[in-house]
């Protein structure tokens, strides 16, 4: 029988452990529990156990010399598939519900609820008041509107397209991010931590595709080894006979 390549290890960006770490602690050392953060540990957990799953078998296949190593390679890719598409789906999944939470936050922190009173009139008015004004004037009277909390000046700044207010979009986000920063702090805070675990997920999810690429690219390497070696048996006898 052919030798088979080295054990192949799960990654360690496909591992519940680099969404673990994004938690946010609480002075004492305790983790502040997130559904959405704890949806997507649970998931990268699952998929690392269901790879470790396929890299079992797969090692319990090749390893079994009452079948062919062509039968073996069948039989391995047939298993890595079906285990690597179920942890596909699970990632897939959390992700799924981890960037609709994240919609939600942006939407729900975009600009300030409309206060009682205030018109789509009104809020147009205040948007070509600060049109008219020179840039540092219009600047500093944006600034003191977050500041002090001035919620229909805001929202006229943030609820509609930049240049009915003078402001380039870049302006009007940097706004935007500062107002988000001092009223829904958490929610950003939030929202960031979300962002990196997703980030981490997709780095799980490339490191799956390239664990089951080389859990069946072994089996190959062993079916071409076996072919070399029967070769070569096969060469040494001619030698003799």
């Amino acid at each position: 029988m052919a030798s088979l390549d080295p054990k192949i290890s799960v990654p360690l960006t496909l591992d519940e452990r680099q969404i673990s770490k994004i938690f946010e602690h609480k002075a004492g050392g305790e983790r502040v529990e997130d559904v959405t953060l704890v949806a997507l540990e649970q998931a990268m957990g699952a998929a690392r156990k269901l790879c470790e799953q396929a890299a079992s078998v797969r090692d319990a296949i090749m390893g079994d010399e009452s079948a062919t190593v062509a039968a073996r390679k069948i039989r391995t890719a047939e298993v890595v598939k079906r285990l690597a598409t179920s942890a596909a789906k699970k990632l897939d999944a959390a992700r799924a519900t981890a960037t609709a939470d994240l919609a939600a936050i942006a939407k729900s922190t975009n600009a300030p609820a409309r206060v009682a009173g205030s018109t789509d009139a009104f809020e147009g008015e205040i948007r070509a008041a600060l049109a008219r004004m020179n840039e540092a004037t219009r600047s500093a009277a944006v600034a003191e509107a977050i500041r002090t909390g001035d919620a229909v000046t805001v929202r006229a700044v943030l609820s509609g397209p930049h240049f009915l207010s003078g402001m380039s979009h870049l302006e009007r986000e940097m706004r935007r991010a500062e107002w988000r920063n001092r009223v829904h702090k958490e929610s950003v805070d939030r929202e960031k931590r979300i962002g990196l675990a997703i980030a981490s997920l997709d780095r799980g999810t490339v490191a799956l595709v390239a664990f089951a690429r080389d859990l069946t690219d072994t089996a190959t390497a062993a079916e071409k080894a076996a072919q070399i070696a029967s070769g070569a048996i096969a060469k040494s006898m001619e030698a003799t006979a």
